[in-house]
């Protein structure tokens, strides 16, 4: 699979955009806010935790976030189609590339570093939809052990964005949450060919430009679950008392998982490599650890609700 931006270029240009804009500091464990007044942050909803029935308790992202919100720029371009094309470029600077689900990818990159700079002590920020996203407080940097916790039968179904990610890339950025960064950016790419084909703007061109533009988004769910065993690690009271960090992992899930199975109800994508590779989350013998510490951290009821397992 071609992966435009997303070869040696794209690694150096992704970072590029991090490290040249972002320092670091490290915050204490647990803390969800900071002090700045610059940025325009709302308080959850009134939706509050559902009971399942069973008695245990679903969880719900949007009664326990604070979200923050992203300035809107003019946008008069083609969209292809994409509500989220047109989402995307629509708050920040278009970075374009040859093809449409690229340019979201790459321009999202460029709006998470754009609301990094806007947080005093350079909050992780993952976008939503609809100039909406979450800032979260960094855990102490451990990207270099996620790799530990791949799976072997996984590792070889993903070796480009395993060495892309978490080998290659660890020599430029060592924050855990850069994964976020990635994951966010693969749902743009994934919604937006999902989009630009129910369109009809899909074309071949682009098409053999970008081949499976849905497997990468499976790859980062994984290696963003498998980062919760590389936080826990080194940095346990986070996991337990960050509100943002939860709930941006259960927005995140929940989003790619819906356009992942939008996309298998379309004769179209059929042949994408993602839906191999979520069921290996989902049902491999060395994914059970990755699989328990999602169980840990969300709960039982949400995790078989958004994953299955």
């Amino acid at each position: 699979m071609k992966k435009l931006g997303h070869g040696s270029m794209g690694l150096i240009m992704c970072a590029w955009i991090l490290a040249s804009c972002d320092t670091h500091s490290t915050s204490s464990p647990g803390a969800d806010t900071v002090d700045e007044t610059s940025i325009n942050r709302e308080t959850g909803g009134d939706q509050g935790n559902q009971s399942s029935g069973s008695g245990q308790m679903d969880y719900d992202w949007r009664a326990n976030v604070q979200m923050a919100s992203v300035p809107v720029q003019t946008f008069t371009g083609e969209n292809y189609g994409s509500k989220f094309f047109q989402d995307i470029m629509g708050h920040t600077k278009p970075d374009f590339f040859d093809e449409p689900a690229t340019t979201a990818h790459e321009t999202l990159h460029s709006l998470h570093s754009e609301m990094r700079q806007k947080s005093k002590v350079h909050e992780a920020f993952v976008y939503h939809k609809d100039g909406k996203g979450i800032y979260i407080v960094e855990p102490k940097p451990n990207l270099v052990d996620v790799k530990n916790h791949i799976g072997a039968s996984f590792h070889e179904m993903a070796k480009y964005n395993y060495d892309t990610y978490l080998v290659k890339q660890v020599q430029y950025w060592k924050n855990t949450l850069y994964l976020y960064d990635e994951w966010a950016c693969y749902i743009a790419t994934a919604r937006t060919a999902i989009e630009a084909q129910a369109a009809g703007k899909w074309t071949e061109t682009f098409r053999s430009s970008n081949t499976d533009p849905l497997e990468g988004l499976t790859e980062l769910l994984y290696f963003n679950s498998a980062a919760i065993l590389s936080i826990k690690n080194v940095d346990p009271g986070y996991l337990r008392s960050n509100k943002q960090f939860k709930a941006a992992y259960a927005m995140t899930m929940e989003e790619s998982v819906y356009w992942i199975n939008q996309a298998r109800s379309n004769p179209y994508w059929a042949k994408s490599r993602a839906y191999g590779k979520l069921q290996n989350l989902q049902t491999a013998a060395d994914a059970a650890p990755v699989r328990a510490a999602v169980k840990e951290l969300m709960g039982d009821v949400w995790t078989k609700r958004v994953l299955g397992f």
